[in-house]
């Protein structure tokens, strides 16, 4: 009978001291519950997110925590890809996104997506926000960056630009990395100029993978068909992989050409020269070699839209992707 108080007493000690523990996490993520309601929308109980919390499974805020993605590697010691977002802001570089006043909103998204070059200049910021997370670039514009470097690359501590994470694209001609190849030479230096930077490319499968699923969406071959993904591509596959729910601005549907109301914009917000949205997208859709297949990869986003959580804006899409 001795031994048996004895065991109840310590269960009792345990069990208190488990509460007392549980409590303390609650109030503690109390505190912090009110930013996770205004940057995510209403958290879990938090009694759910002390125990996700304490096992390590989850943040204060009931995301789960960033896993690797070994598909993505980093510059130079090929280490994986580490992110996780709640809802992320996929930000088009069209001139769709001129006038819309949407840069306030996507600001306030956990983590914002840009492509490629993307300018942030002062004058555009209204329509397009200031920040970026994650810079998604293709193979051909690293030249770019290379050249307005001290723009894209910051000085490290700022809270734009400078600590965001790039994930650079390309065939393995121009990636490779032992022996370098002509654009891996020219990320190499950027790194060892910026070495806070995060810079990661994908590995010979992951190209290999986002072939396959063009093809198995489109049952066309991508390289016997003379066309190249495109860097929108890359960006919506990665942002599916991460992203509890995504918010796409500025990016047209495969019809919206063919709409007589459609708008007239530049194909690029930051450049108002050159050929128009529309023009660019036939131009690339119809030629026979070396393009990009803008229209066809639409009409894979709305499919994949349909099954996950992606949201389409300025312009948005139609349920079904057509008129």
């Amino acid at each position: 009978m001795g031994n048996r108080r004895i065991n109840l007493k310590s269960l009792s000690a345990l069990l208190l001291l488990l509460g007392g523990a549980a409590t303390l996490a609650t109030l503690l993520l109390s505190s912090l519950e009110p930013a996770c309601r205004r940057r995510h929308g209403p958290a879990a109980p938090l009694w759910a997110l002390a125990f996700l919390s304490a096992l390590r499974l989850g943040d204060a805020c009931g995301h789960s925590r960033p896993r690797p993605l070994p598909s993505y590697i980093g510059v130079p010691r090929g280490e994986p890809l580490r992110l996780r977002c709640g809802d992320c802001a996929l930000v088009s570089s069209s001139g769709q996104m001129l006038g819309t006043g949407a840069g306030r909103d996507i600001d306030g998204a956990e983590c914002v997506w840009r492509m490629n070059n993307a300018v942030l200049a002062p004058r555009y910021r209204d329509d397009v926000g200031a920040r970026a997370s994650v810079r998604v670039v293709s193979h051909t514009s690293v030249p770019l960056l290379a050249r307005a470097a001290a723009a894209f690359f910051g000085n490290g501590s700022d809270n734009t630009q400078g600590n965001a994470t790039y994930v650079i694209w390309g065939p393995r001609k121009n990636m490779q990395r032992d022996p370098p190849g002509p654009v891996y030479r020219t990320i190499l230096a950027l790194k060892s100029r910026f070495p806070w930077a995060r810079i990661f490319t994908l590995t010979d499968e992951q190209m290999q993978r986002c072939d396959e699923m063009f093809k198995n969406e489109t049952g066309k071959d991508r390289l016997k068909s003379g066309a190249y993904l495109s860097t929108g591509w890359f960006t919506m596959v990665l942002a599916m992989e991460v992203c509890d729910s995504i918010h796409v601005y500025g990016m047209i549907d495969d019809a919206y050409c063919s709409r007589p109301d459609h708008r007239t914009v530049p194909y690029h917000y930051y450049q108002p020269s050159g050929s128009t949205e529309c023009q660019e997208y036939s131009r690339q859709e119809h030629a026979g070699g070396g393009a990009h297949r803008f229209v066809t990869e639409k009409a894979v986003f709305g499919r994949w839209a349909a099954q996950r959580n992606v949201r389409f804006s300025h312009p948005e899409w139609p349920a079904d992707g057509r008129v």
